[in-house]
């Protein structure tokens, strides 16, 4: 069989696991985040949409949601479960939720997360004091984002033996 009858014998084999028409060793130079497969968007991500030109912008995923970071610091977490997780948390310090409340009386003590403030999807202003906080959050707020913990070092594999042990 010849190079060309191979590469059509390739692709009609394949054909139901979405192979390209391209042999091996060009598939293979295909980088690796054109073959990654599409992440779904979340329904709330248009809200994000103004803070993707910043150059500290950083977005995760975490616990089920989407988190947005700005310079490091986490600012924002798009939430679009079951009450009271369909919404938007905005992550700030307690000290400034009497001022944020005041700008947008629709902000609540999240009811598991008190830390920080929740505006509920289904709330009638929901897109006005949304797209209000993330426009702040955009121009630097300083009220609003945490510096996140640091991360716990991961122990090793290797057994740690008290001092004065002998390891066998």
């Amino acid at each position: 069989m010849d190079n060309g009858q191979a590469l059509h014998y390739q692709f009609f084999m394949n054909r139901s696991h979405s192979v390209s028409r391209i042999g091996k060793s060009a598939r293979s130079s295909v980088p690796a985040m054109l073959k990654a497969r599409a992440i779904p968007a979340h329904p709330l991500g248009w809200l994000l949409e103004p803070l993707e030109d910043h150059p500290g912008y950083m977005r995760r995923k975490m616990f089920g949601c989407e988190a947005a970071y700005l310079n490091g610091r986490l600012m924002l977490v798009l939430a679009a479960g079951e009450e009271p997780w369909n919404g938007i948390l905005v992550a700030t310090g307690r000290e400034f939720h009497p001022a944020l409340q005041a700008e947008w009386e629709p902000l609540r003590p999240h009811p598991v997360l008190g830390k920080w403030l929740y505006l509920a999807q289904t709330h009638p202003a929901f897109d006005q004091v949304a797209t209000s906080i993330v426009e702040h959050i955009r121009r630097g707020d300083p009220r609003i984002g945490v510096e996140p913990k640091p991360k716990k070092r991961k122990q090793t594999g290797v057994p740690r033996f008290p001092s004065g042990t002998k390891q066998r």
